[in-house]
């Protein structure tokens, strides 16, 4: 009787390392030495005068403050009228409930009331549009309003740089 022969090829360990391919190689670094890029795994740096910078963006923010007001105006109708839709939609799925099990225990006279449904599913699209209508209001003038202050700050800041010396 033979004994079965050995394959023949690398070691078990050699094998496993082919099959991965290359040893993996760190995270390159930055131009300006040992800092992984992406500054992943870095403490987060902090402001060194928070109340200070708080206050300088403020200002930029002041000549806006009507804008804002109607942003916050409008975006919280907006959320309330959205908050409300699946409110009225579960009244709207109640009736057509209450229809349907009435009809299946034949109680006499039980049908859907699908006027109601209508009314409703009516009054839902129409809330679901002026909900949409504000929260777009929102969205269009916070862009307005971000827009507006970071051309300000940048205006300040090329100015700052034209003030000085070569």
């Amino acid at each position: 009787m033979s004994t079965p022969s050995r394959p023949q090829g690398p070691p078990p360990a050699a094998a496993a390392d082919s099959l991965h391919g290359p040893p993996r190689t760190p995270p390159p670094r930055d131009m300006f030495g040992n800092r992984p890029m992406g500054g992943l795994g870095l403490p987060t740096q902090k402001a060194k005068n928070f109340k200070g910078t708080l206050v300088r963006l403020l200002g930029y923010l002041d000549p806006h403050r009507g804008g804002l007001v109607v942003v916050v105006a409008a975006g919280a109708t907006g959320t309330v009228f959205n908050v409300l839709g699946p409110k009225i939609l579960g009244m709207a799925t109640t009736k057509i409930f209450e229809g349907f099990v009435a009809k299946s225990l034949r109680v006499p006279g039980a049908a859907i009331d699908f006027g109601y449904v209508h009314r409703t599913l009516i009054g839902l699209v129409g809330l679901y549009i002026v909900g949409n209508v504000f929260q777009y209001v929102m969205q269009f003038l916070m862009a307005k309003v971000a827009q507006q202050t970071v051309y300000a700050m940048r205006r300040d800041l090329e100015a700052k740089f034209d003030r000085l010396p070569l």
